[in-house]
């Protein structure tokens, strides 16, 4: 199984960061608040600083996740914008 999430300009579709999602089972590991019922269940996360790369721009996430039998791709434009 991999995963990753790709961090696009939304205005330009221009590739500003990709980054492999993470395998956990510990919320404690990035401070992370999980609902109780989902304690112990695998999950993948991933954590990025936004820096100077973001500024002025709208961003969007891509997600590609590959398992042995399936796989899944998502998107969510302009998630989120950065300004100067």
């Amino acid at each position: 199984v991999s995963a990753e999430i790709q961090l696009e300009d939304g205005t330009t579709g221009d590739v500003l960061a990709t980054f492999p999602l993470n395998k956990e089972t510990d919320p404690g590991t990035e401070s992370l608040n999980i609902p109780q019922d989902l304690r112990d269940v695998p999950f993948m996360f991933v954590s990025f600083t936004v820096n100077s790369t973001f500024a002025g721009k709208y961003v969007s996430f891509k997600t590609s996740i590959n398992g042995e039998k399936s796989f899944s791709n998502d998107a969510l434009t302009n998630a989120f914008s950065v300004e100067l």
